[in-house]
């Protein structure tokens, strides 16, 4: 396995927004580079995440659709206090279904960049969840650290580079102030499902006001 760890304390950002810039200009679709952009330009932004994800035109997809139509013995959101303990996700259609077209091994079947595209789906089905959870994403107080897994193929080390497509939406929509997170980017020998991208988190949250 190949591990690396971005903490993003204040004198760090300019080297972690400089990895972002260099690392994925992966996404030609239309979307991801708009959300690298704003990534890198929400530092002194005074606009919330509900307006930054409405500004971006990210679609969130529906709850997850487990291919095996069982239940699980878990919780995709799990709260406790000011702590949110997200599962891991995967990458799904707006149906929440699975995107088979992010299923594969990275470095074989799939790109680097088609890697970061899955985790940008991974992104999204995150905040879906953590919406659903907490009634609005302008609750997250602080990301607190991710966890991104990909499914690798021998020999592939660009495992940072397909993960910053998860980091780079999460910054994009919630700005580096409360978006900056610790990360850990892994190489698997698989994941559920055959897909190319999990992620996990942990986020902080502010308390609901009272009623």
């Amino acid at each position: 396995m190949i591990y690396e760890l971005l903490a993003a304390p204040t004198g760090a950002r300019v080297q972690e927004r400089s990895l972002r810039s260099t690392a994925v200009s992966t996404v030609q679709d239309g979307r991801p580079n708009d959300v690298q952009n704003h990534a890198m330009t929400t530092t002194h932004s005074a606009k919330d995440a509900e307006t930054r994800l409405n500004e971006l035109g990210l679609v969130l997809p529906a709850p997850f659709q487990s291919p095996t139509g069982r239940p699980y013995p878990f919780v995709w959101i799990r709260t406790r206090g000011s702590r949110v303990a997200i599962s891991g996700h995967l990458p799904l259609n707006a149906d929440g279904s699975l995107a088979t077209e992010h299923i594969g091994k990275v470095g074989a079947e799939l790109t680097a960049e088609d890697g970061a595209r899955a985790a940008e789906s991974v992104a999204r089905a995150v905040l879906a969840d953590l919406r659903r959870e907490l009634g609005s994403l302008n609750r997250v107080a602080a990301w607190i650290r991710v966890l991104g897994m990909v499914n690798v193929a021998p020999g592939f080390d660009r495992i940072p580079q397909v993960v910053n497509g998860f980091s780079d939406v999460i910054l994009a929509v919630f700005g580096e102030t409360i978006g900056a997170h610790a990360r850990s980017a892994v190489g698997v020998a698989e994941l559920p499902f055959r897909v190319a991208v999990e992620v996990e988190a942990e986020v902080e949250i502010e308390r609901a006001p009272p009623k």
